[in-house]
Order: C-alpha cells, then sequence, then structure tokens
C-alpha cells in the first residue's frame, strides 16, 4: 500500500508517519527530499539560484531555506511574496512529484508498504500515486501553537504558510491529534487501512 499523511503545519503528520516508520514501511518526507533537490550545483539547486540570486547561498553554496523562507513569506509584502513562492513552486514541484513517483516506484517492487508525508497533497497530486489518503488533524491553535515552539517562526510566517496548506475533501481516514502522541499511536494501532473508504 501507498498511504499518503497529510495536514497543516502543527497537525502531527510527521508524528503518524514515525508510527508506520517503526513498523517498517518506508516514509516519504517530501520536506527531507526537498533538502536533497537543494543540494548544491544540482538541477533545482541552479534553477533556484538563478531565480532568485545568490544572496541566498550560504559560503558553501548552500541554499539557505531561511533566507528563502524570507523571500517568500514576508508578512511585509504579500503580494511580493505571493510571486516569488509561485515561482519556487514552479520550480519544486514537478520534480518533487518526479522524485516522489520514482522512491515509489523502487520500493514498491520490493513489495514494501510506503508512506508520504505532505502538507501540500493538493499541489503535489497525492491521489494520483497514494491509494488511501489519511488526514491528521487537530484545533488550528493547537496546531500554530505547535509548529511555532518546533520550527522556532514567527506567528505570522506560519499563518502564511497554513494559508496555502487545504486539506483534502474526501480523505479515506480522518484522525484527531488534540492529546498526546500516545493517543494518536493508539488509534492508529487498531485502524483497518484496507477498509472500504
Amino acid at each position: 500500500m501507498v498511504l499518503g499523511i497529510t495536514g497543516i503545519s502543527g497537525s502531527g503528520k510527521n508524528e503518524a508517519a514515525r508510527f508506520y516508520e517503526q513498523r517498517r514501511w518506508k516514509v516519504i518526507d517530501v520536506d527531507e527530499l526537498a533538502h536533497l533537490l537543494y543540494r548544491p550545483y544540482t538541477h533545482v539547486w541552479k534553477e533556484v539560484v538563478e531565480e532568485f540570486g545568490e544572496g541566498i547561498l550560504t559560503k558553501s553554496d548552500i541554499i539557505d531555506r531561511v533566507k528563502l523562507s524570507k523571500i517568500v513569506f514576508n508578512p511585509e509584502d504579500p503580494e511580493g511574496s505571493r510571486k516569488a513562492l509561485k515561482k519556487l513552486d514552479a520550480i519544486m514541484h514537478p520534480a518533487l512529484i518526479r522524485h516522489i513517483k520514482e522512491v515509489i516506484h523502487r520500493h514498491y517492487r520490493r513489495q514494501t508498504d510506503i508512506v508520504v508525508v505532505a502538507a501540500l497533497h493538493q499541489q503535489l497530486e497525492m491521489k494520483e500515486y497514494c491509494d488511501k489518503i489519511m488526514l491528521i488533524q487537530a484545533d488550528p491553535q493547537v496546531c500554530r501553537a505547535r509548529a511555532i515552539k518546533k520550527d522556532g517562526i514567527p506567528p505570522e510566517v506560519y499563518d502564511m504558510r497554513v494559508a496555502l496548506q487545504r486539506e483534502p475533501k474526501n480523505p479515506d481516514f480522518i484522525v484527531q491529534n488534540n492529546s498526546t502522541i500516545e493517543a494518536m499511536f493508539k488509534y492508529l494501532n487498531v485502524l483497518d487501512l484496507h477498509k472500504e473508504s
């Protein structure tokens, strides 16, 4: 099975993915995959640097994601941020989709169960290559507090990010995560992933 796990920032989707990873599922974390695509001198790296300039690079030619984030999530220039993010997405999303499919193909041939975890399920066309979609939900204020604490980002940057994240309309599973990780794991442990949605 290829299971897509999604949810807004701070919902706990990565923790849900960890539950399956502990059970020997292959986890494709789209954020981690993006890190790999940003490696110096790759095709994606060249496109991003060409678009946003060498000012986003460290002394080691690594893309500084904090600097890049300040361009695409700048509360003081919402319109400029929107245009910049659109350009970044046009570079990143096709590359991410291609690499996700490659990893799925590689592990699917080995008959390995796979989890794809990402917030931007629609932009990354998760329904195209996932057998089932799981939505992790939590109260908005809970998600906000978790993400700000974990990522160390200003509240206004979080708000800009989450405004772009849409929940799937008809997920196969909805998992509430307002309590503890242990409580969510207990629920996932008895969830039948093979039931008809």
